[in-house]
């Protein structure tokens, strides 16, 4: 838009263009191209853009998705069957873990706002509140390593961690120590001022706080299921976009027969957490 400004195009445009650029990555970026086109238009602004942005939001996700899934494919970007079926037991839990991962939610946000206005107001050089986050993300990862032996760090992109997650069982203790970690970290990396993402993360502690809940708490064989109602909820609450949490996991994970449990779920928790 900086660019192409002097053939006319207005600030408004330049909000459009933004959520369809907004759109177009998270379609490249996680293989998903209807999250891309939901995020865009429930991404929160000042002026009603949404009917705007629509059809230019639609049309970077597509392109975008169309160009990546014709070098590296189209499978899921974290696979897992999703073909179990659910009761009306599954949907009160999926409402239960929804309000639990809601008041994680709260909890995380105010302990991430309030950790960014301290290093905000912190009168040191910027690079020395670098430091101080990039320590205390390494100390995570250490804690966690010392804890426990094996592939899993709650450090870095994990995307392979969410793989690992789905794919075969850990302990519950072992899924709830990653998870607080994990956020502890990315409240690390950002508070201090760094860059860095919620998402993967987000979607990462969900994942393991759902996956522990089936397994300790409702003792179900199918903890597919609530880990991925543990996804939708967290990324619901902490985004505050329901809707694209529940295309998200449905998308990224192929588990379509798990919408109705993941939409209860993420409904609970975006209206706890707000």
């Amino acid at each position: 838009w900086t660019r192409l400004r002097r053939f006319g195009l207005e600030p408004r445009d330049r909000r459009i263009m933004l959520i369809s650029g907004a759109a177009a990555g998270m379609a490249a970026v996680f293989r998903a191209p209807l999250t891309g086109l939901v995020f865009a238009l429930e991404m929160p602004y000042k002026d009603d853009l949404a009917h705007e942005a629509l059809l230019p939001s639609l049309i970077a996700s597509v392109v975008a998705y169309a160009t990546l899934v014709a070098i590296v494919g189209s499978q899921p970007l974290f696979g897992f069957a999703g073909s179990t079926s659910f009761s009306e037991t599954d949907l009160l839990w999926s409402a239960v873990l929804g309000a639990i991962i809601g008041l994680v939610a709260i909890v995380y946000d105010i302990t991430f706002r309030r950790v960014r206005r301290f290093f905000i107001t912190l009168q040191i050089p910027h690079v020395a509140k670098l430091v101080i986050g990039g320590l205390g993300t390494a100390i995570c990862g250490l804690i966690f390593v010392n804890l426990y032996d094996n592939s899993l760090i709650p450090i870095g992109p994990n995307y392979e961690a969410v793989r690992e997650i789905l794919a075969r069982p850990h302990p519950s203790h072992m899924l709830i120590v990653f998870s607080i970690l994990k956020l502890a970290a990315t409240i690390c990396s950002l508070g201090s001022g760094g860059v860095s993402a919620m998402f993967v993360p987000l979607l990462l502690a969900g994942g393991c706080i759902g996956n522990a809940f089936g397994q300790s708490v409702v003792h179900s064989s199918a903890v597919d299921l609530y880990a991925a109602v543990g996804m939708a909820a967290f990324i619901s609450g902490g985004y505050k976009t329901p809707l694209t949490a529940v295309v998200f996991v449905a998308e990224t994970t192929g588990g379509h027969s798990f919408l109705i449990p993941s939409l209860i779920g993420a409904a609970v928790a975006y209206a706890v957490s707000g």
